[in-house]
């Protein structure tokens, strides 16, 4: 449990409180239990719920992960409440250590604990005198046409099916062609990537008050495409180490624009920032901008049939936003 009090976004003493209860600290193997992560802080503070993984501890797995529900106690004072569901497959005891609450730099820094908790999993008690057996025995049943049938019927459906099949081999061999059709080039990373970014411009979801699922999908591209361009496990790895990868085989430029969208969305997707208008239409700028320079392009006659053409009209766009902005400077 944490206090603490706001000297203006600074969290201090008696105005924060987290805590953590399980609804059941004892269980047999294999049932669930809701685990309720609570905190009460002032509206203007800006506090992070810890980040769950699908493991609490040791052989103690998390199966569901609720919202983080937000209610408000006063003009002043946020309640929020998020659940998750935890079971265990092994008997024991489990110390569940407490949660982390971090305080974000804009509010004074630092973090907030809650209570540790323990959780007890038993085990069914078997008789071993007794031995295992059946509840009751074996019976035996007779087997009757009409269970027999399906299979006969599909037998003679799969030997008319090879027959035919031979039939028809017979007839075009001399038809075949010498060389088979060249399959058909794979669509380049950044086709994907303009493609999916001109989707998600024309959506808007940032002025609709959706900046969370506007910077999910904005880096979800970004990770697609630089998974690749560069042979990367960008959808497996965090921000950092994406960057940390790439660093050395794109430019400082390239690099600060793409550090700067992937910082901005982490904040917003799991610290709830809500980012200006202008930040938000400057990503997905920078997020063309960076596709767009680094993009590899092989000759023209492997890209897809719409391949130039979306191409052409992303550079004609990116040509006209860079124009808009020496005008604005």
């Amino acid at each position: 449990m944490f206090t603490g009090i706001l000297s203006g976004n600074v969290v201090m003493a008696d105005e924060v409180s987290v805590k953590a209860t399980l609804d059941s600290v004892t269980m047999l193997i294999g049932h669930q239990t809701k685990l309720t992560l609570e905190m009460t802080k002032p509206s203007n503070a800006d506090i992070a719920f810890p980040m769950i993984l699908d493991t609490l501890v040791d052989k103690v797995e998390v199966l569901e992960r609720g919202v983080i529900d937000t209610t408000f106690v006063n003009d002043s004072r946020q309640h929020l409440v998020q659940e998750l569901l935890i079971t265990s497959f092994d008997s024991g005891f489990y110390y569940i250590p407490p949660f982390e609450f971090e305080i974000m730099p804009n509010s004074g820094g630092g973090a907030i604990e809650s209570n540790p908790l323990v959780l007890k999993m038993y085990t069914y008690q078997i008789d071993t005198i007794a031995g295992v057996f059946d509840i009751k025995p074996v019976k035996k049943i007779k087997y009757t046409f009409r269970e027999f049938a399906p299979y006969i019927f599909a037998w003679f459906i799969l030997l008319a099916a090879v027959l035919g099949g031979l039939a028809l081999y017979r007839r075009f061999k001399k038809q075949e062609p010498l060389f088979a059709a060249p399959p058909k080039p794979k669509e380049p990373p950044y086709i994907t990537a303009f493609r999916e970014l001109e989707r998600i411009r024309s959506e808007k979801l940032w002025q609709k008050e959706k900046e969370k699922e506007y910077f999910t999908e904005l880096t979800d591209t970004l990770r697609t495409y630089i998974e690749g361009r560069y042979n990367v496990l960008a959808m497996e790895q965090t921000s950092d180490e994406i960057l940390d990868e790439i660093k050395d085989v794109i430019s400082k430029e390239h690099y600060k624009k793409l550090e700067s969208t992937l910082k901005l969305a982490d904040l917003v997707k799991f610290a709830k920032m809500r980012p200006m208008m202008d930040e938000s239409e400057r990503c997905i700028k920078e997020a063309y901008s960076f596709v767009d320079e680094t993009k590899f392009v092989p000759e023209s006659s492997d890209l897809p049939e719409d391949g130039e053409s979306v191409t052409q009209k992303v550079s004609e766009e990116n040509l006209e936003n860079k124009e808009i902005s020496n005008e604005k400077e």
